[in-house]
């Protein structure tokens, strides 16, 4: 089969390409045969159809992944903006009980946090596995984020705000206690 394209549009050869998709044996079947016998069509189809619903299943997590990506961004940027408007208070201006009941709402901002993270680990924020491995062992969250300096951006959004509350909870503590 002529694919002299093939290699410039995708990266890799033809054959590269096919046995990546089903198998070293099925490219030694392929490149042996004059024509395809019904047995290698079959193999063919079969492969075809698994490949097709591995993309399907990946698809939907992929779907998955976005709304919870979405969900957490939107809890954890109202969680942001509390933390900016506490930052612009002018916190030596405030009473001792105004610096505790910052405190209090830093805490309440710190479950929240807390809770994205719980969530993100073992509940309706979590990717999915695939029933099948990508590539081996690949995991899916190395696959979606390889780019990226961090496989769990959102338990790394989550732990960066919550440094930075702890901060401004140190910084009203120490400004209270003076």
């Amino acid at each position: 089969m002529a694919t002299p394209h093939y290699e410039s549009e995708y990266g890799d050869s033809y054959w590269e390409s096919v046995a990546a998709e089903f198998g070293n044996e099925f490219v030694m079947l392929l490149k042996q045969a004059a024509a395809i016998p019904p047995s290698l069509q079959q193999q063919v189809l079969t492969a075809a159809q698994q490949a097709k619903t591995q993309r399907k299943q990946l698809l939907a997590r992929l779907k998955q992944e976005a709304a919870a990506l979405e969900t957490a961004n939107a809890e954890l940027q109202t969680v942001a903006e509390e933390l900016t408007a506490l930052r612009t208070r002018p916190l030596y201006d405030c009473t001792p009980a105004e610096l505790c009941h910052l405190c209090e709402d830093i805490d309440d901002l710190h479950a929240q946090c807390e809770d994205v993270a719980v969530r993100r680990q073992s509940g309706d924020l979590t990717v999915q596995p695939l029933g099948a491995s990508l590539d081996g062992n690949r995991q899916l969250t190395g696959y979606f984020y390889e780019e990226l300096p961090t496989t769990h951006p959102v338990l790394y959004a989550v732990a960066t705000i919550s440094q930075e509350l702890t901060s401004m909870q140190d910084t009203i503590t120490t400004i209270r206690d003076q």
